[in-house]
């Protein structure tokens, strides 16, 4: 039988995901999405939806503030002319990761989705994927786990600032096999170091410019405050098959992921919570006319709808 404390512990180790979580109080991605950037939405109605127990912080930068970005671009999902060959034009982007993390002693699924946009110009030999949000998912199976954590605007903003490059082939026409490393808080830091433990370490920069070592999550729920941390995903990509009509590119990828807390505000949530890659990861590319970040993830079941 679980104990009280093994229950609170658990909830707040999980909410230590590897960059910006939501969990254990909805186990679908979709709905988490709906609940934070539905259009209909305001930052209050957001908020609202994550139940009562979701204690929202009066600070600048705490959570309700930062649930719903403004839409600043148009909602175009039909690409107009696709060309013959090649990847020309704006891509909405979408990797899912899947795996499993192990809190305490229990080990829950966690499925990672990334969204991305991504311009390819005529002939380009690769593509620059901008970062919109990460927002994990984590299935406890137990509705006593309530707690959120999201990203920051600075931090998405710092992100999004360094593109995630892909390599592309045959003069832009396909996405051939990769390995491609995405860092966060990280600076001169070779695949095969170890993540640095201290944020004094000269790998460690402030990336989301806010004071902190490496970059700040904030957490809300049954553990709320701040985390300060550093992360690398690895991720092995097998070539994309593009769909007949050339709006879709899609493949299966494998990856690796560490995470390294530097601290926190209150200091219990300064702990490690590993996760184990599962078979399954996929990453879907929907061509499209016009698409900002935020309407992306406002309307994200529309734009990578089967």
């Amino acid at each position: 039988m679980r104990t009280l404390s093994n229950i609170v512990g658990a909830a707040f180790a999980a909410t230590l995901l590897l960059g910006p979580a939501a969990c254990g109080w909805k186990s679908d991605g979709q709905a988490r999405l709906d609940g934070l950037y539905h259009p209909d939405n305001g930052p209050k109605d957001a908020v609202a939806d994550l139940g009562t127990d979701v204690v929202v912080p009066d600070s600048p930068d705490g959570f309700a503030a930062d649930v719903v970005p403004a839409d600043e671009g148009g909602f175009d999902l039909s690409p107009g002319d696709v060309p013959a060959t090649g990847l020309a034009g704006l891509w909405a982007v979408r990797i899912v990761q899947l795996g499993e993390i192990s809190p305490i002693s229990d080990a829950y699924p966690i499925t990672t989705p990334d969204y991305f946009l991504a311009r390819v110009e005529p002939g380009a030999g690769q593509m620059s994927l901008t970062f919109c949000d990460e927002i994990p998912v984590v299935d406890t199976g137990d509705s006593g786990l309530a707690f959120v954590t999201s990203t920051t605007p600075a931090l998405r903003d710092a992100l999004g600032k360094v593109p995630v490059v892909v390599t592309l082939a045959d003069s832009g026409a396909s996405l051939p096999a990769q390995k491609i490393v995405w860092t966060w808080g990280l600076q001169n830091l070779a695949e095969a170091d170890p993540l640095p433990t201290s944020g004094t370490d000269a790998k460690v920069f402030d990336q989301d410019q806010d004071g902190n070592p490496g970059d700040t999550v904030l957490v809300e729920g049954l553990a709320s405050g701040k985390r300060y941390m550093v992360k690398r995903a690895v991720w092995n990509l097998a070539a994309g098959t593009l769909s007949g009509d050339g709006t879709r590119l899609s493949g299966t990828l494998t990856y690796t992921l560490d995470e390294e807390p530097l601290g926190a505000d209150p200091t219990m949530l300064d702990q490690k919570t590993p996760i184990t890659p599962k078979d399954g990861s996929t990453y879907l590319l929907r061509r499209v006319g016009d698409l900002s970040c935020a309407t992306l993830l406002q309307h994200v079941d529309e734009v990578f709808a089967p």
